[in-house]
């Protein structure tokens, strides 16, 4: 929401267990595996950080792996 890219975002749907998240990348778009490797490496750097154990740690989360 802060970054005002929420008209970005599609809901593809909910499972009964709501901690699941799942975050997908169009094969359509030519970037997709771009962002992905962005997006990986970025939560690889805040697991080594320590840096997402504290984000977690807020909305009563734990690390999934």
């Amino acid at each position: 929401e802060k970054l005002g890219v929420l008209d970005q975002l599609a809901n593809a749907g909910s499972t009964k267990n709501q901690n699941n998240i799942y975050i997908s990348f169009s094969p359509k778009i030519e970037k997709s595996k771009e962002y992905a490797k962005i997006l990986t490496e970025g939560i690889r750097k805040l697991k080594e950080s320590g840096e997402l154990d504290k984000i977690l740690e807020k909305y009563g989360l734990k690390y999934w792996k």
